[in-house]
């Protein structure tokens, strides 16, 4: 009995730390350093692309012009900003290829000033019954 229980702890532990070391992801996420607008005095290699950091346990990975498939999203117009937060995926995997598929602004102080004013009226008018 000890003997199977051994094996079968063995088999779990070897489990966990392969799927613990498995580097395989869908994405990762990081953060812009620097951005590359469309511009016609940017390079063509680097137009649209982003600089980014890619926070991994202690350290942190940069990758640079990596390619940014997000477009037309309102605010995405003016393009990317230092410190916005973007979806990194790898194309078939490869660590070789990042490309920027989403990403995620937090709103400054102003936006939610005005975004709590907004909704402060409304609930005030609310209580009215208007």
């Amino acid at each position: 009995m000890p003997m199977e229980q051994g094996n079968v702890s063995r088999r779990i532990s070897q489990q966990g730390t392969e799927s613990a070391l498995d580097k395989s992801t869908s994405g990762l996420i990081g953060y812009v350093t620097e951005y590359y607008p469309n511009a016609s005095s940017i390079s063509k290699e680097l137009r649209h692309t982003v600089d980014i950091d890619v926070p991994n346990g202690s350290r942190t990975i940069k990758y640079y012009g990596v390619p940014c498939f997000v477009y037309s999203q309102g605010v995405i117009d003016k393009g990317l900003e230092k410190n916005d937060r973007v979806w990194v995926q790898f194309i078939n995997g490869d660590r070789k290829q990042p490309i920027v598929t989403a990403y995620y602004r937090e709103p400054g102080q102003l936006d939610l000033f005005w975004n709590n004013l907004k909704f402060r009226v409304s609930d005030f008018f609310g209580s009215l019954g208007v």
